[in-house]
């Protein structure tokens, strides 16, 4: 998903049960934003909602990983959401990246307990 710049390196995106294996999830599952489209639009909102828990493991990630694996359960991704839909802005490719961002999350949280988030930097 691009809004600004088309990148090579950024997030990907994919749902999760707390049982997966991650290597075996189909790759059509995956979304993919770019560096710079992530950090203007939606980091400082993914950062609120730290610290976590990983219920698996309950390990507590005090912040949102650039580099690492992040894993965002469905009541944090919810919390999100909440925010993000309240952004008001004039930038129609903006209000339309984060309604697609939005609706992608919330499909998937259907049938997922969390969305991991990959940093490939």
């Amino acid at each position: 998903m691009i809004y600004k710049k088309s990148e090579q390196i950024g997030f990907i995106f994919f749902p999760a049960k707390y049982s997966d294996d991650w290597d075996k999830i189909d790759k059509n599952a995956y979304m993919f934003i770019g560096f710079s489209d992530f950090k203007y639009t939606l980091l400082e909102h993914v950062e609120s909602a730290y610290p976590l828990i990983e219920p698996e493991t309950n390990q507590v990630n005090e912040s949102f990983e650039v580099c690492y694996t992040n894993c965002i359960n469905k009541e944090a991704w919810k919390k999100i959401i909440s925010r993000i839909q309240k952004i008001e802005s004039s930038d129609e490719a903006l209000k339309e990246f984060l309604n697609n961002f939005c609706s992608w999350i919330l499909e998937n949280l259907k049938s997922a307990d969390e969305i991991v988030v990959r940093g490939t930097i």
